[in-house]
């Protein structure tokens, strides 16, 4: 479905053809025009744009994969930094994950060849945090066999970027990371999960130095005795690229934060980074949504601003789906931000 943007807002909407698993937005052959990229199941489908507005994209390509091999997942943005938008995906077979892959975007569209990461990943965003000109890949780091990736205490990878696309360098942050708050603790498989650092990530510039910081959700950190409260984590870019320094944690035990850490919150199981008041500041989304209102599970959301030296809680807000009007019982709401 595509929303038509107008000068008072979203207006009517257009039914796209096809159905589709994950969709996202960027310029693939660098022309200027928004395309879109989907997941249509075993295939990776670029729409072209400009569209029409029945919903017609100018030309389509398809990246087909075999069946054991089609994405799981995708993050889209310009690693080799040439004005042209390149495709990372994620792909597994029941337990096992496999490394994820550079896609480059060209003139003519995808390239049908790609360049390994090296790594085992899910989730992920593309920000170009030390400001070289390059797009970085940060993304929950797992094992190779990853179905038990729920008690894992978390570590996210930072794979940065090069003109001829993924480079050499690259980083592991966790929790216990110097500078990084909290203390990684993975779960015994029964009775309570992991903290999941990376779980949820999001990138955006909280400070304002044109750097981007990247948010990092923990939903199944331990707050005390509290299991799978959840908290959330900022990194902050810099020239030195994403680093400990200057982090900083946020959960509903932190002062000026609404609410209180309860089990099973999972506080953090989604970010969200943008500025929502124009200040050239993003301000941080975060979701809960097993937080507990009227009913079990509802879920809530909270938005902390952004400031010059990091996130606040100075006008805070939360909400849940009773402040919107919106049915209550287990919606979960806060599960999941649009992008």
């Amino acid at each position: 479905m595509v929303l038509w943007g107008s000068a008072q807002g979203l207006g009517g909407g257009t039914a796209l053809a096809g159905t589709t698993y994950q969709v996202s937005g960027g310029d693939i052959d660098g022309d200027g025009h928004a395309d879109l990229v989907a997941n249509v199941g075993g295939s990776l489908e670029v729409r072209f744009g400009p569209f029409t507005r029945a919903g017609v994209p100018a030309r389509t390509d398809t990246l087909a994969f075999d069946d054991e091999d089609g994405p799981q997942g995708f993050t889209v943005g310009d690693v080799t930094g040439d004005g042209k938008d390149d495709v990372v995906t994620q792909h597994g077979f029941e337990e096992m994950q496999y490394k994820s892959r550079l896609w480059k975007g060209t003139s003519t569209g995808l390239s049908k060849t790609f360049q390994s990461s090296g790594h085992y990943t899910v989730g992920g965003v593309i920000a170009d945090v030390n400001k070289d000109g390059y797009g970085d890949f940060i993304a929950r780091q797992v094992d190779q066999v990853s179905e038990m990736m729920e008690y894992d205490a978390g570590d996210i990878r930072v794979v940065y970027g090069s003109a001829s696309g993924f480079s050499t360098r690259t980083a592991k942050i966790n929790q216990d990371t110097t500078g990084v708050p909290g203390v990684g603790e993975a779960g015994d498989n029964n009775a309570n999960y992991g903290d999941q650092f990376g779980y949820s990530l999001a990138a955006g510039d909280v400070t304002g130095d044109g750097y981007p910081d990247i948010a990092v959700g923990v939903p199944g950190e331990d707050i005390d005795s509290i299991r799978e409260a959840g908290s959330v984590v900022l990194l902050k870019g810099g020239p030195s690229g994403l680093t400990g320094t200057g982090a900083q944690a946020f959960t509903q035990s932190t002062s000026g934060v609404p609410g209180a850490s309860e089990k099973g919150d999972f506080f953090g199981a989604s970010v969200l980074l943008a500025d929502v008041n124009a200040n050239n500041r993003a301000d941080l989304a975060v979701g809960a949504p097993q937080e507990d209102g009227t009913y079990q599970n509802s879920g809530a959301a909270w938005l902390l601003r952004g400031s010059k030296t990091g996130l606040t809680t100075t006008n805070i807000t939360s909400f849940g789906p009773s402040t919107l009007n919106a049915p209550e019982k287990a919606a979960r709401f806060g599960a999941n931000f649009a992008r």
